[in-house]
């Protein structure tokens, strides 16, 4: 499978930067008989050496190096060889300009300078071959990029081992400079070109042993050498090898910020790599924030008008693209595109890409006929005889769909089927996307009336195997943006065949892959020094690129009728392999052997789950659909809504504004219930009392006791049902729901100390809402502002009110100076029944891992790093607990992790993970006096009757139609509370 996002690494300006310390003077060859060169050029020439080895990086300064370049050239082109040809340092000062061209983003003006001054010195090659490799290493990446990987191999390939032979028969002490640094960039540039043309293990081959040449040649804190690191980090990461990825681009990155001034290249370039390495491995979040810095650099030091900070704006579109935030995506795609089509032509592969991506995001958003003007128009840019199916695989799948939205059929035919011819002859392609056409194709036939509904089934069912087999096994963030579309696809099947099991199929998909994402990330941390569990992670890797391969080439024998059988075969060994693998890395790290079962749901073993009086309703926005499957114990059936995806989000986020503000819109509550509660959901649970409601992505934000149900008269959604939240479908392997109201042990932390000065600050409460970066500098919390969080001395009142519902002897109340982080890993909080959290809870902003969600516990700036007052996410996974009931009396405790994540994936689901099986929690900022009135009247309801969606209704109408609490009817009011159940 494709490794996802087209990420542009920069390897082009590193090359130029890992070439400016193989200048070498006219005298430095390899091969004895150069001819000498008159002094006075031989001292421009080598002060041209020293500027570019010693001169400012930035902008600027190779606008300096180029000019005393132009000097050398001048001079050397007055003073022709005895015989009257062209002075070969005349070839040679081109080619030293063509790096400085390229490492500015110039590519067309380096290409023209490198090609007049490699013809120009082939006759004297062996002369000056340091230089002529320098030249070859270039020449091969520019064509790389242009998409000529295939014609640039040979050329860099025959220069390499003509290269290595030379080399070879150096005496070891003479082989550093020049020479060790055109070694080091020939494999640079073979690295690049094996790459593109997709044969990944050469990649990395080439790409070792050109670091290992440099650290060798220049030491490790060597600038040229810190840009190998994070090169090597770009082809682990496009290699799928993650964790080494990591490593190496914070390697990068330590050194660059030790050791560089911040104007450098690899300053700038280290912090996007390893921004692309965290994106891609699960924490797009943190990953945005080094992109963010990255760029600021650029735009500082190299300016906006050159392919640099091209590469800058494409990947940051990329992780907003991976984070769903479309509309801050889509402009820097456009912006990106401009920069590549002046530098490099309006056919680049660069530019066609990243304005597809903007097309992308025009399909997903539903403006169906401006994607279908911008993919047909990059399409004929791109060119019927186009070799780059990487592209095309971008840009034909999105445009087919959108043809067949606005009822174009036979258009959209065509250019599926001409994606499929290039799958089939390109051995570059995917299984994986080669299925995904093939689905297409059915669907796209069914249309037309041709047989194809039976083709479609097969191919949808063949897809949600491959992506549970990928997410079962896969080490890296297997659900990206054609997974989603993917998944989309099969979604309208289960529509078309009404068939349940595949909708639940493809949604736990979904569901489930923010479980997968943060359960491998636990368990690396647990076992970072584990040498066996990296061998077992690096088998499971290797395990699962074979068995891709494997995959392909059987559906290609397939698709072409030849050799069936033998790649049939050597599917089903390679599959066995990938099996082998993940269960020896099950055994490393627990938490995975689970995966596979809660990736394969069975809608039978859901249905048996459901009490009599129970419904399940699950809605989910993929990529430009929503769907919505709901079941009772004895029927089910599955849907597409009405609105799609982005419609669908846009009403969801108004409501949810709306009734946070107090302003309740209560016609989209109506339109809202009435899209996902259409009569045949409505006529489903016509008997019912309780629903489980599932909300997938952004719209597990909106609390749905919000929304108006349209019966015989309309009511709030929370009149009618009691509402029990789920995060996911699956259901743990020997997993029994029974209610434990006789819960005899409770904990509370509440009315945690601030500051020495208690004095509230409005703006400071306001500022929750603004996200938890405003609390924190760089890599640390700002307790200065942080001790200005309004007190809550009322949640101490709330906690001991609690507490008088338990036996005297079974409660602990953590309050004030003791309502600290330290406290929470004592035994008492492990065995706790029922543990609540009455305090602040701070939610993500833009720097994951620095910034999480966290709990705001007693403040300690002077003490340890783990036990600073601040209670996050990952802190709260490692703990060990049993509680049967968390309660978080806290604002945004429901959030996810940012704008554009779902809700409960922040503090819900660390505690989830951490062992608590259900969880009370707020969507907004709560009032303390209502946090309380509605945590004593739940646990008060819910011992007495043991059910706890029940006792959440039953305090949230109490709240409304039998207290005096100030706004009691108004949703703002009661609204927040949701229960996440186990």
């Amino acid at each position: 499978m494709r490794n996802g996002f087209y990420l542009l690494t920069s390897f082009g300006p590193a090359l130029a930067l890992m070439m400016s310390a193989s200048s070498v003077s006219a005298g430095q060859t390899i091969v004895a008989g150069e001819p000498s060169a008159p002094s006075e050029l031989q001292a421009l020439f080598d002060a041209a050496v020293a500027l570019t080895l010693n001169g400012a990086k930035d902008a600027a300064g190779r606008a300096t190096i180029i000019e005393r370049w132009r000097t050398v050239e001048k001079l050397a082109l007055a003073e022709p060889l005895a015989d009257g040809e062209t002075n070969p340092m005349v070839h040679l000062t081109r080619i030293k300009i063509a790096s400085q061209l390229y490492a500015g983003g110039e590519n067309h003006a380096a290409r023209t300078e490198l090609s007049a001054g490699l013809a120009g010195i082939e006759p004297y090659r062996a002369d000056y071959l340091p230089t002529f490799a320098e030249g070859v290493a270039l020449l091969g990446v520019l064509m790389a990029q242009s998409g000529e990987g295939e014609a640039a191999l040979p050329l860099v390939r025959d220069g390499y081992e003509l290269f290595v032979e030379a080399y070879s028969r150096l005496p070891a002490d003479e082989r550093s400079g020049g020479p060790a640094m055109a070694k080091s960039n020939l494999e640079f540039s073979l690295s690049q070109v094996a790459m593109r043309i997709g044969d990944t293990q050469a990649a990395l081959q080439y790409q070792r042993a050109s670091l290992d040449t440099r650290e060798m040649s220049l030491g490790a804190d060597h600038p040229d050498t810190i840009a190998s690191y994070y090169g090597y980090a770009g082809t682990l990461r496009r290699a799928g090898r993650m964790d080494e990825a990591e490593t190496f681009a914070r390697t990068a990155v330590e050194r660059a910020v030790g050791g560089l001034d911040e104007s450098h290249p690899s300053y700038a370039r280290a912090l996007e790599m390893l921004g692309i390495v965290l994106s891609r491995s699960g924490r797009p979040i943190e990953g945005s924030e080094y992109l963010l810095r990255a760029l600021a650099l650029k735009r500082l030091h190299e300016g906006t008008d050159n392919l640099i900070f091209g590469y800058g704006l494409h990947n940051l579109a990329s992780i907003f693209l991976q984070r769903e935030r479309y509309a801050d995506a889509s402009p820097l795609f456009v912006e990106a595109e401009a920069l590549f089509r002046a530098k490099q032509g309006a056919n680049s592969p660069f530019a066609i890409g990243s304005l597809a991506y903007a097309g992308q995001i025009d399909f997903i958003e539903g403006r169906y006929a401006q994607a279908i003007e911008r993919l047909t128009q990059l399409d004929e840019r791109l060119g019927a005889e186009t070799s780059d199916l990487e592209i095309a695989t971008r840009i034909a799948p999105d445009l087919a769909a959108a043809l067949l939205e606005h009822g174009k059929i036979d258009a959209a035919q065509k250019q599926v089927r001409k994606l499929r011819r290039m799958l089939l002859s390109n051995d570059m392609g995917s299984g994986f996307d080669l299925r995904r056409a093939e689905l297409l194709d059915a669907l796209i036939a069914a249309e037309l009336g041709d047989d194809g509904t039976d083709d479609a089934k097969g191919h949808a069912v063949a897809i949600l195997s491959d992506l549970r087999r990928e997410g079962a096994a896969d080490t890296r963030t297997f659900l990206q943006s054609e997974h989603r579309a993917a998944l989309d696809l099969v979604m309208n099947v289960a529509v078309m065949f009404q068939d349940p099991q595949m909708m639940a199929s493809a949604m736990a998909l979904i569901s489930e892959s923010a479980i997968a994402k943060a359960g491998l990330q636990r368990d690396r941390r647990q076992n970072v020094d584990d040498p066996e569990a990296a061998q077992a992670l690096r088998r499971l890797q290797d395990a699962n690129t074979s068995s891709n391969a494997a995959d392909r080439a059987y559906l290609v024998a397939l698709a072409r009728n030849e050799q069936v059988a033998e790649a049939k075969e050597a599917l089903d060994i390679a599959r066995a392999e990938q099996t082998a693998a993940t269960q020896a890395l099950a055994s490393r790290f627990p938490e995975r052997a689970g995966q596979q079962n809660r990736l394969d749901v069975s809608l039978e073993a859901l249905q048996t789950g459901l009490a009599p009086n129970e419904g399940l309703i699950a809605v989910v926005p993929v990529y430009n659909g929503a769907y919505l499957l709901a079941a009772t114990k004895d029927r089910a059936l599955a849907e597409r809504l009405t609105l799609d995806r982005a419609k669908l989000l846009t009403m969801a986020s108004g409501l949810r504004a709306s009734a946070a503000e107090g302003t309740f819109d209560r016609s989209a509550a109506t339109a809202l219930g009435e899209t996902i509660f259409p009569a045949s959901v409505r006529d489903l649970l016509i008997d019912k009392d309780t629903i489980r409601v599932l909300a997938g992505g952004a719209l597990s934000s909106l609390p749905f006791s919000l929304l108006l149900w349209s019966g015989e008269e309309e009511t709030f959604l929370i009149d009618r049902f009691s509402i029990a939240n789920i995060a996911s479908l699956s259901i743990p392997e020997g997993a029994k729901r029974v209610e434990r109201h006789q819960a005899g042990r409770y904990v509370a932390f509440a009315d945690p100390v601030y500051a020495g000065a208690r004095a509230a600050d409005p703006s400071i409460v306001r500022g929750l809402n603004h996200g938890i970066s405003t609390f924190f500098r760089k890599d640390a919390p700002d307790f200065a502002r942080l001790s200005k969080l309004a007190p809550l001395p009322q949640t101490a009142v709330e906690a001991a009110s609690i507490a008088s519902l338990f036996a005297p002897g079974s409660t602990r109340l953590f309050l004030g100076q003791d309502a600290s982080e330290r406290m929470v890993g004592l035994d008492d909080v492990a065995a706790a029944d029922v543990l609540l959290f009455a305090t602040h809870a701070l939610v993500a902003g833009e720097v994951e891992g620095i910034a999480q969600p966290a709990l705001v516990m007693t403040l300690e700036p002077n003490g340890p790093p783990d036990a600073d007052g601040l209670l996050t996410a990952s802190e709260i996974e490692r703990l060990d607990l049993s509680a049967d009931w968390v309660i978080l009396s806290a604002c945004d405790s429901a959030a996810g992790m940012a704008s554009g994540l779902p809700a409960f994936s922040g503090l819900a689901r660390a505690f989830s993970f951490a062992g608590a099986k259900n969880l009370l929690v707020t969507h907004w900022q709560v009032r303390d006096d209502v946090a309380a009135f509605i945590s004593m009247e739940t646990l008060k309801h819910y011992r007495k009757n043991g059910l706890k969606a029940d006792a959440l209704r039953h305090a949230i109408r109490k709240l409304r139609f039998g207290s005096t609490l100030r706004g009691r009817e108004n949703p703002n009011i009661w609204a927040p509370f949701a229960l996440i159940a186990g």
